[in-house]
């Protein structure tokens, strides 16, 4: 099953004018649709309950960057525990590439990574 869901995290501050022309978000959305990064988790970890309960899933990310540091270092900044369900089921697909290729080819993007194993039909 697949299953897509958004949820804007307001910071607490105001987000600067490279993070609205990366993100498309402004900050008036921010204002009026974010919510706290622990209502985020909350809901992150809710929807995992409701789609796959207590079967096997894969938090994947493309590097280390976006579940072992970023958000482990903004759930230190906000007080709050990241749920072991999203730690335990971390994977970082960039290091899987490089385990079954250690020479290569080379990637620099998740897109590239898709097109070496030619799984380009699943990013859309």
């Amino acid at each position: 099953m697949l299953e897509s869901a958004s949820t804007i995290v307001d910071p607490g501050v105001p987000i600067d004018q490279a993070t609205q022309q990366a993100t498309k978000v402004t900050q008036e959305l921010v204002s009026s649709q974010g919510v706290s990064f622990s209502a985020a988790l909350d809901k992150l970890t809710g929807s995992l309950n409701t789609v796959v309960g207590s079967g096997k899933f894969r938090v994947c990310s493309f590097g280390d960057w976006p579940v072992r540091y970023a958000l482990a270092l903004e759930a230190l900044r906000c007080n709050v525990t990241v749920p072991d369900a999203l730690v335990s089921n971390f994977v970082n697909v960039l290091e899987l590439h490089y385990d079954q290729n250690p020479a290569g080819p080379h990637v620099s993007s998740i897109a590239e990574l898709l097109s070496v194993h030619e799984l380009e039909p699943i990013a859309n």
